[in-house]
């Protein structure tokens, strides 16, 4: 991970100014990828964006990058719906259900945009099974990234 961004009550543009500001980036031209995953034009900084109520963050890297946001939570139904065997596994061991839950969700998204991928595919991720990931904690929020 290059640099971590958290921004609260701005827009995606400014970040994305900042990030360019802080590479050296003239004249930038942003992208996104069939799944809508960001890039610069002809430029080998990475970098991704994730907001969640009035706060944005923001990761750049010299490789692909994945951010995720999200307050700390617990839904059930997510779980049975979405989460692998070992993930609901955690879960139902855990002593702290919204922190598991918040963290494990941070790096399923994460994890699919490091992929470039869609929401659909996030049933097949099983983030036991990946390593690579940051979890860091901010203010009631969990922000998962995946380098």
């Amino acid at each position: 991970m290059n640099k971590l961004y958290i921004e609260e009550n701005v827009n995606s543009n400014d970040i994305i100014k900042e990030i360019a500001i802080d590479n050296n980036l003239s004249n930038y031209v942003v992208l996104k990828n069939k799944n809508g995953k960001p890039y610069f034009k002809g430029n080998d900084i990475y970098f991704n964006i994730s907001n969640k109520d009035n706060i944005i963050v923001a990761v750049t890297s010299f490789n692909s990058v994945g951010i995720d946001i999200e307050k700390l939570t617990f839904k059930l139904s997510i779980v049975k719906h979405f989460f692998s065997k070992n993930e609901q596994e955690i879960i139902k061991k855990s002593l702290n259900k919204e922190l598991d839950f918040t963290t494990i969700w941070v790096k399923k998204e994460a994890y699919l945009k490091y992929l470039g991928l869609d929401l659909i595919s996030i049933r097949k991720i099983d983030t036991t099974k990946i390593s690579g990931f940051t979890i860091k904690k901010y203010k009631e929020y969990i922000i998962g990234i995946k380098e």
